[in-house]
């Protein structure tokens, strides 16, 4: 072997595996995600919280670099309906009955984009609620948003969950 020849001349890294991933940002340009097996086990919570609303509430706990951001903009883009997405492909050859389970007969999630900074929750919640309405073509319901927002412009994040 050529003793010049660097890794770099022989190993190509794709370059959506040079940077983490924003779920604000990659959630309008996913790409290539490979389903993991931590990926059908938060899918299987998934379809339990779908049966049971109550148990809706989850975590996703891992290491950096693990995935938790890529999947987190995979589910919202199934949970909003999203149907060609490959990697679901893969899922339904491995558990064809839960991927069924995710897409029969139940209207479309909204999803609400919202990355963790040094802001209270509250107006994080509300501008990224007013961010997808916008998006998603909710003109009404953002409206009513809008107002709310007026009346009470530093809404509690009490206030915000009963609005949504």
């Amino acid at each position: 072997m050529d003793s010049s020849l660097l890794l770099a001349d022989v190993v190509e890294v794709r370059s959506r595996f040079l940077r983490s991933v924003h779920l604000e940002r990659d959630y309008a340009f996913p790409d290539g995600y490979h389903p993991t097996a931590s990926t059908y086990q938060g899918l299987q919570a998934l379809v339990r919280a779908l049966d049971y609303p109550a148990d809706r509430a989850m975590t996703l706990i891992g290491p950096y670099g693990a995935g938790k951001s890529a999947f987190c903009v995979q589910l919202a883009r199934l949970l909003e309906g999203c149907t060609d997405l490959p990697w679901l492909q893969m899922a339904e050859h491995r558990n064809a009955a839960m991927v069924q389970r995710l897409q029969r007969d139940r209207r479309p999630f909204l999803p609400v984009l919202l990355v963790g900074s040094r802001r209270p929750l509250a107006p994080s919640l509300t501008a990224a609620l007013m961010q997808s309405l916008q998006h998603r073509g909710h003109g009404r319901l953002l409206q009513r948003l809008q107002a709310e927002a007026l009346r009470c412009p530093v809404p509690s994040s009490r206030r915000m969950a009963d609005f949504c």
